[in-house]
């Protein structure tokens, strides 16, 4: 009976986890934009700035 108490429960709990996560896996965007055909050029980086990497 105790099985059976705990498959109830945790059938519950996955209802109640699917009925909060309708899209878990992204397939809709969240956003209605559009992305650019080409990507964006790399920016160069000043040679003086070191603000990403403090150990050099």
């Amino acid at each position: 009976m105790k099985r059976f108490g705990l498959m109830v429960v945790g059938g519950m709990f996955l209802a109640t986890i699917a009925a909060c996560h309708t899209d878990p896996f992204s397939v809709k965007p969240e956003v209605n934009v559009t992305l650019p055909d080409t990507p964006a050029e790399p920016v160069d980086e000043e040679p003086g700035d070191t603000s990403e990497n403090p150990d050099s």
